[in-house]
């Protein structure tokens, strides 16, 4: 028969276990709702895409109250989209921290036929579209692939 101290060291594993699992299964809603906001953020491109926006190799989207405003440049030196980060940096202050240094980083090395895309919400309010939701201030970049 186990001692009561092997008892409390089951117990306790036990709950170590539950623990994981819930933190585990946490995790995975996270993810799941993270590539629904992802998914949200691509079918706003693809609607630009369907306005007639030219497409090119550095993409940005941002919602405001105000709409949709979309930027897009081949080649980062023009600073188009550099320099429209950088305000909303000043404008939002800390909320927008470093997006253009982010931007930059994220889409170097990109190959010939890859696009860069980034999506983000500047409204006052979240964006909710069939029970997706993307918070203000939240962000989501993706490359295409090759």
């Amino acid at each position: 028969m186990p001692t009561n101290k092997k008892m409390k060291g089951r117990k306790k594993k036990a709950d170590n276990n539950q623990n994981n699992y819930h933190k585990s299964l946490k995790n995975h809603k996270q993810n799941t709702s993270e590539m629904k906001q992802l998914k949200l953020a691509q079918v706003n491109f693809e609607v630009q895409k369907a306005l007639g926006r030219p497409i090119r190799k550095y993409n940005l989207l941002y919602t405001t109250d105000d709409g949709d405003y979309f930027s897009s440049e081949d080649d980062l030196k023009d600073n188009l989209i550099m320099n429209v980060l950088r305000h909303k940096q000043i404008k939002y202050g800390e909320n927008c921290a470093n997006w253009s240094l982010m931007y930059r980083l994220k889409s170097l090395h990109m190959k010939s036929n890859q696009q860069f895309y980034m999506y983000a919400n500047l409204s006052s309010k979240p964006e909710t579209r069939n029970n997706i939701t993307i918070d203000r201030f939240s962000y989501f970049t993706w490359k295409t692939e090759e």
